[in-house]
């Protein structure tokens, strides 16, 4: 892919964690819980590359009156939910893991949601003449290039 938008990135980030979720769910404890390892690392790596590289930055240009306090909140409660999680992959109980990962799932939807419909595009809008740079980084974090 030539060139996307820092939004184009993100969101197909976004679908990426879908499939590998998906995997998590369906396999449950089938793997000892390797597929639900894989998504917490795909994961991590996304919230990183989101904290990391766009939320100074979009601080710094749109002051405190911007989304990321609440964009940070809700990582810190994924984050929560994804330890939770990774605390019930040994699958003692199928059930409890399933129950931790529909939870994660519901959070990881709703902050999903907030991200492509509103930081998303004002992130394309405030930073489209750096943008190349902001990929540049994304890219390298994620260990991908488009």
């Amino acid at each position: 892919m030539a060139n996307p938008t820092l939004s184009v990135f993100l969101t197909t980030e976004h679908r990426q964690l879908d499939t590998l979720l998906a995997q998590a769910e369906t396999i449950g404890c089938g793997d000892d819980g390797q597929a639900f390892m894989a998504f917490h690392a795909a994961l991590t790596r996304h919230l990183g590359i989101e904290e990391q590289i766009l939320f100074e930055p979009f601080e710094n240009r749109m002051g405190n009156k911007g989304p990321i306090a609440v964009m940070r909140a809700e990582h810190d409660r994924i984050r929560l939910l994804l330890a939770r999680t990774a605390q019930e992959r040994g699958c003692r109980s199928a059930a409890a893991f399933q129950t931790a990962l529909g939870a994660l799932r519901v959070a990881v939807e709703q902050h999903t949601a907030k991200e492509e419909n509103v930081l998303y595009p004002a992130i394309d809008r405030l930073f489209a003449a750096e943008a190349d740079d902001f990929l540049e980084a994304m890219e390298a974090m994620a260990g991908i290039q488009y």
